[in-house]
């Protein structure tokens, strides 16, 4: 029995829970990407790979994965990437003050974090 993992979950799309104004922002067509923790189950996700966004009301969406880009810390990611895409309406001044209550600085110094660009699936 082969118990190797997927180089890819293309053959499962993989779940993500997006708070609900982010989720909307999706919805909406303004955020096009999304930044993780480059966990193990992150750094799996492929270009083509399907995403399913989930709200806590029980919506979901589907993505599919264009690019994907690993940096070593948040500062690189405000420096390299369009964060109007990431959290529209938001300063990077104001994106440097919230990371703390959303990424442990602990696990970004160990893994890096992902950043995905994907675009809506009809």
């Amino acid at each position: 029995m082969n118990m190797e993992k997927p180089e890819s979950i293309r053959e499962r799309p993989r779940e993500m829970y997006l708070k609900e104004r982010f989720f909307e922002y999706v919805v909406s067509g303004s955020k096009t990407t999304e930044l993780r923790v480059a966990f193990e189950s992150f750094s799996r996700i492929k270009v083509g790979d399907k995403v399913v966004f989930k709200s806590g009301d029980g919506r979901s969406i589907r993505v599919e994965i264009t690019d994907v880009t690993k940096y070593h810390d948040l500062d690189e990611v405000l420096r390299s990437a369009d964060i109007s895409k990431l959290v529209p309406n938001m300063s990077k001044e104001q994106i440097q003050k919230a990371a703390p209550t959303i990424f442990s600085e602990a696990d970004v110094k160990k893994y890096g974090l992902v950043l995905f660009t994907f675009k809506k699936m009809q």
